[in-house]
């Protein structure tokens, strides 16, 4: 989907590398419920970096077009070799009908 390119996109420009991405099934609503006007998705992200550019990273995600949801976030810092922080998160993409 578009929303994974401009995932990639954000990595590459906050310096950061994505480790694991992954979407899951688009969540359609009932055609006879006229409430719901969208589609949703959600997707993982795992990824390495300096905090200061994963921090980057999710703030240009949430200042998107699109609205996201982080619903699961958690850093955790690297004390050994390696990059010095891992991010992990669980977020929902919203879509228009």
């Amino acid at each position: 989907p578009l929303l994974v390119a401009q995932l990639q996109s954000l990595a590459q420009s906050s310096n950061i590398a994505i480790t694991s991405l992954q979407t899951f099934e688009i969540q359609v609503p009932n055609f006879f419920d006229s409430t719901n006007k969208y589609y949703a998705f959600s997707f993982s992200i795992a990824a390495d970096g300096s905090y200061q550019s994963l921090s980057a990273f999710v703030d240009s995600m949430i200042k998107m077009q699109r609205i996201v949801s982080i619903s699961i976030l958690s850093l955790t810092r690297n004390t050994g070799e390696g990059p010095p922080t891992q991010l992990n998160f669980k977020g929902t993409a919203y879509f228009k009908q």
